[in-house]
């Protein structure tokens, strides 16, 4: 993974914005993507709740070959940590011990803090070795010096970091925890909006973990413990057949070359041809008759850059399904991909 020490943007005499991002020895020059759309991307569906959303998500996020920071500009807005304690108690990354949770929380942070209604979940597995309150002191102090960096907010105290938003009863929408409501009156002569315009949900798996912190919430997802490609479509189906969220684990298989010539060292990935026949199929997910309390709202990926563009087109189409299914419509269709050929069981249907 790329350790990013600064950034700045500089506006050519052109107009056009570039990044300038430099590590200890390089500092690469690389046009900026276009700043996101409110609500991730998504601000049609602003009033959609947080765990209806579906979330593209790069697992092991520090062990990836991309900086955390180029992962939130590409359209992650799930990172999942594995966090381990080094021998100087410090909390760090699993993948890399000289990435600290300092350094992992004051890029996040500082990417909230520019970037405007944006919502990113991270989540956090852990073993019992490292201790919740050092987790969230850690976060403390890199939320202090963000905080203060914003105007038109209350002075940071510890505990209440204005970043980090904590499920309460139910799930807030997108909308609701970015100020985004392009319903809203609007007044002429309204200043510019100032304060914290994005926001941070902190998850974990870690038994107990919420009910013991001040900024954790419950995961929003469900999953198996281990999914591979000879038998996802089987752990997709069991999950399907119960109400409530399903998340998608598309982690290394090196136990199958799962049909993908992308691959690292050895290492077999999962394809899309894979997700798409495990989330349509009948002996998968089966998710245009798997009824509206039955919903897809995550994907984890290991180099998920190998097929951006496919986890891209799959929100696009799964959203507008999760939407649909909230509101209580339980005959709505996951549109078919156009990058991938896979047979949706609705097709045969429509002949």
């Amino acid at each position: 993974m790329v350790k990013l020490t600064w950034s700045i943007v500089l506006l050519t005499c052109l107009g056009t914005a570039v990044s300038v991002t430099a590590d200890r020895q390089t500092a690469p020059v690389r046009p900026l993507p276009p700043a996101p759309l409110a609500c991730n991307n998504f601000p049609k569906y602003y009033n959609l709740p947080v765990n209806r959303f579906f979330w593209l998500g790069a697992h092991d996020a520090t062990s990836q070959d991309r900086s955390l920071t180029e992962m939130l500009r590409d359209g992650i807005r799930l990172l999942d940590l594995n966090l381990c304690s080094s021998s100087e108690n410090a909390i760090v990354a699993c993948s890399d011990s000289s990435m600290t949770l300092q350094d992992i929380a004051d890029e996040i942070l500082d990417y909230a803090r520019v970037q405007e209604e944006q919502v990113i979940t991270v989540n956090a597995n852990m073993p019992d070795d490292v201790s919740l309150s050092a987790f969230e002191k850690t976060w403390d102090q890199a939320c202090k010096v963000h905080t203060e960096r914003v105007e038109g907010i209350d002075p940071f105290e510890d505990g209440q970091c204005p970043f980090i938003y904590r499920r309460d009863i139910a799930w807030k929408s997108l909308g609701s925890l970015v100020n985004y409501d392009p319903e809203a009156p609007q007044w002429e002569g309204d200043g510019e909006l100032v304060g914290i315009r994005s926001k941070i949900v902190l998850t974990t798996n870690r038994s107990g973990g919420p009910r013991n912190s001040v900024y954790f919430s419950e995961q929003f997802w469900r999953s198996t413990p281990k999914q591979n490609t000879p038998n996802l479509n089987e752990q997709l189906n069991t999950l399907c057949k119960t109400p409530g969220a399903v998340g998608i684990e598309g982690y290394v298989d090196p136990s199958s070359d799962g049909g993908d010539s992308s691959k690292d060292e050895g290492k077999a990935y999962f394809t899309p041809t894979i997700w798409e026949n495990a989330i349509v199929s009948q002996n998968g997910c089966n998710i245009d008759n798997a009824g509206a309390d039955v919903f897809v709202n995550a994907i984890l990926v290991d180099q998920y850059h190998y097929h951006l563009k496919y986890l891209h087109e799959l929100q696009t189409r799964m959203i507008p399904v999760n939407f649909a299914k909230w509101q209580g419509q339980s005959k709505i269709k996951l549109a078919p991909s156009k990058l991938v050929s896979v047979h949706h069981p609705h097709e045969r249907d429509e002949l």
